[in-house]
């Protein structure tokens, strides 16, 4: 999203293109609720891929203002969660909207983003934004969109700045979505990290092969 809304000191046209000379992405002279017929662009790129903005004014007008350019991610809806995997991934919520569809956000948990995760193995699923992120973090799992909640955490002591993290148990191979989204609608950047211990961790937890026999397992993410 590019704009000069309220921002700009003459009447502003707005366009944006794949490269010089390209194809036209978006383009607005006036757009409503925006004072002094100044405009407002929205248009779907890709990381890493370069775009041109022009900015010029109607009938020739000239003048000064500012321009602000947003990048929202599009994981902002459950059915558009973003694929991720086991370690650390960077996240922003900025400009995300959402409903309150955890139980433990209060009344405005409600600008959210949503991941897909494929459990890496048979066993506990912890997610964390502990001491990385700089707003107030909510997190939750579902079995799908729409789904069973499977765990949800406001604040985790130890944590500051009232970051996050919770567990729930997986199977190896199945998908899971996670909501990041914020105490009573705030919103911000960190980092989120994910990682799956195995069911047999512990030798309490063994699990029963027999004789003779070929089993599946991973020691990743096995502690000592």
């Amino acid at each position: 999203t590019i704009s000069t809304c309220d921002d700009a000191n003459f009447d502003t046209t707005l366009s944006a293109f794949e490269g010089c000379g390209g194809t036209e992405l978006a383009c607005n002279d006036d757009t409503s609720g925006c004072a002094g017929a100044t405009s407002e662009i929205t248009f779907s790129v890709n990381a890493g891929v370069q775009y041109l903005i022009r900015i010029a004014g109607f009938s020739g007008a000239t003048g000064t203002g500012n321009i602000n350019i947003r990048c929202d991610a599009n994981n902002d809806d459950c059915v558009s969660a973003f694929p991720i995997t086991d370690g650390t991934t960077a996240f922003s919520t900025d400009g995300y909207s959402g409903t309150n569809e955890s139980s433990c956000g209060g009344a405005g948990d409600t600008a959210d983003g949503w991941f897909i995760y494929t459990a890496s193995c048979t066993g506990n699923v912890t997610v964390s934004t502990c001491d990385d992120a700089d707003f107030d973090t909510t997190l939750s799992a579902f079995d799908g969109c729409g789904g069973t909640e499977l765990a949800c955490n406001d604040d985790t002591s130890g944590c500051s700045g009232n970051t996050s993290e919770i567990t729930f148990s997986a199977t190896s191979g199945v998908q899971y979505l996670i909501r990041i989204a914020g105490f009573s609608g705030t919103t911000g950047s960190g980092n989120i990290t994910i990682s799956c211990t195995p069911e047999n961790d512990l030798c309490a937890d063994a699990i029963e092969v027999s004789n003779p026999s070929s089993t599946a397992g991973t020691t990743v993410n096995a502690t000592d």
